[in-house]
C-alpha cells in the first residue's frame, strides 16, 4: 500500500498516533495483501455490503476511468471524480489536486490523469446544475456533521 503514515506528522498526528496507524497498516497488508484497491474491496465484501455496493466500490479505481465513460457508469464515475478533486488539505480544482498529486507521489500517469478526469468533469458538467469549481472546503464541513451521522 502506498499510503506512508510517517507523512501524517505534517497534519498534526502524534508519534504515538502514527506508530498506531503503521501497526494497522501492518495488520491489513498480513490480511488483505499490498493492492489498497484489492484490499478495499474484500474488506467491503467481508463487512457485508451489498453486492451492488461492492461493485460500485470496485469500479472505484482510476485506471478504469476510460472503461466507466464508455459504459456510461456515472455512479461509479462521480465518486472518481470527488477523488480527484480532494487533496490532503482539502478540495481542489481537478488541475491543482492533479498537479499536488504529481508533485507528491511522482504519478507517472499524470497525463492519463489530466486527459480522464477532463473527460469527467466534463461528464459531471452537464449532469448538474452547479458550477463543479464552486464547491469550497466551507460547504462541505457544515455538511460533515450531518453525514457523519448517517446510517449507512
Amino acid at each position: 500500500m502506498t499510503f506512508n503514515p510517517d507523512k501524517q506528522a505534517q497534519f498534526g498526528m502524534s508519534p504515538n498516533d502514527i506508530q498506531k496507524l503503521k501497526d494497522l497498516q501492518n495488520k491489513l497488508k498480513t490480511k488483505y495483501g499490498n493492492n489498497e484497491h484489492q484490499a478495499t474491496v474484500k474488506i467491503c465484501e467481508e463487512i457485508g455490503l451489498s453486492p451492488t455496493a461492492v461493485e460500485t466500490v470496485n469500479n472505484l479505481e482510476w485506471s478504469y476511468i476510460p472503461r466507466l465513460i464508455s459504459e456510461n457508469e456515472i455512479e461509479s464515475l462521480i465518486p472518481i471524480y470527488c477523488d480527484m478533486r480532494i487533496g490532503p488539505k482539502g478540495i481542489l480544482t481537478l488541475g491543482e489536486r492533479l498537479l499536488e498529486l504529481k508533485q507528491r507521489v511522482d504519478a507517472k500517469d499524470y497525463e492519463d490523469n489530466v486527459k480522464n478526469g477532463n473527460s469527467i468533469e466534463q461528464i459531471i458538467k452537464r449532469n448538474v446544475n452547479i458550477e463543479v469549481n464552486s464547491i469550497q472546503n466551507e460547504q462541505i464541513n457544515r455538511k460533515l456533521d450531518d453525514l457523519l451521522q448517517t446510517d449507512i
